[in-house]
């Protein structure tokens, strides 16, 4: 199996059911991934990661979650993005796969 194999792969177990990448990128984040991964045993061959994550309380509304897939030494990355709101909690609202990219950062701290 490939990398494209494998991302056509994700993308119909995302899909596959209405709202499944919802329940599985909940499920994963909250390191509950039992309660859903158990159930797809198309699942079973991937090794599943978070390996990003932004939002949630005091964070703003922008949520997003990026979880690793690898399968046959091969590894995937999707990215599920979405809105967080106090009286709501986590919402998904479209995943996409994404590529890891190293960026040089430049921070301005105080010197004491």
């Amino acid at each position: 199996m490939n990398i494209e194999e494998n991302k056509k792969e994700l993308a119909e177990l995302f899909e596959k059911d209405c709202d499944n990448y919802q329940m599985v990128s909940h499920a994963l984040f909250y390191e509950q991934s039992t309660y859903v991964l158990d159930d797809i045993p198309e699942f079973y061959s991937y090794e599943v990661k978070c390996v990003d994550s932004h939002g949630g309380e005091g964070q703003g509304e922008d949520f997003y979650s990026v979880f690793s897939f690898t399968k046959d030494g091969m590894t995937v990355y999707a990215k599920f993005s979405g809105s967080y709101y106090s009286y709501n909690g986590a919402e998904y609202e479209r995943w996409f796969f994404v590529t890891p990219v190293e960026r040089m950062v430049t921070f301005y701290e105080e010197k004491t």
